[in-house]
């Protein structure tokens, strides 16, 4: 997979991966693979990076399997809806038995600082595109996107009477 990605860099093409956390079985020494796999994607140059916490999905064999074992509530609408809205920074739950809901939001947070930062170290210039960008409303990660809103919502609440950006918008 790295040399895939490697290949579609060199021949200039934009590489964002989604990276899931908290399967069943996964243990902390899981997570600290992740992180190294994380760390050689910015080092070969992936530009996007999003780390998503595990949510059984309705008709899949895990599912099923956490439903028997009372590890998750019974179907209903709010369960869809959240699934729905899914990657709230600050909401975590936990599906296995090595890792807390705590302990797996932390990991989340803290692999996409490890990403990003070692992205910019090893492209400084990375930062700046991304800032223009941001400023510019031109986003090209959702990173870029995710700050655009966080700081268009900021603004808002500074500046009664204010308008949304545009950046909120388009999300």
């Amino acid at each position: 997979m790295l040399d895939s990605m490697r290949s579609c860099t060199r021949h200039g093409l934009k590489v964002k991966v989604n990276i899931v956390l908290g399967f069943p079985d996964e243990t902390f020494r899981d997570l600290l693979h992740t992180f190294w796999f994380l760390i050689q994607m910015a080092v070969i140059g992936v530009s996007d990076a999003l780390v998503f916490l595990f949510e059984p999905y309705p008709g899949s064999a895990l599912y099923d399997q956490l439903l028997k074992e009372k590890k998750l509530p019974p179907p209903s609408d709010e369960y869809f809806l959240a699934l729905m809205c899914g990657g709230d920074l600050t909401q975590s739950v936990s599906f296995t038995d090595h890792l807390s809901a705590r302990q797996l939001g932390i990991a989340r947070v803290l692999a996409m600082i490890v990403f990003y930062a070692v992205s910019y170290i090893v492209r400084p210039w990375r930062a700046f595109q991304n800032l223009f960008r941001i400023l510019t409303g031109r986003h090209e990660t959702l990173l870029e996107r995710g700050l655009a809103n966080l700081f268009g919502r900021r603004r808002a609440k500074e500046e009664p009477g204010r308008a949304p950006s545009p950046a909120l918008k388009s999300a």
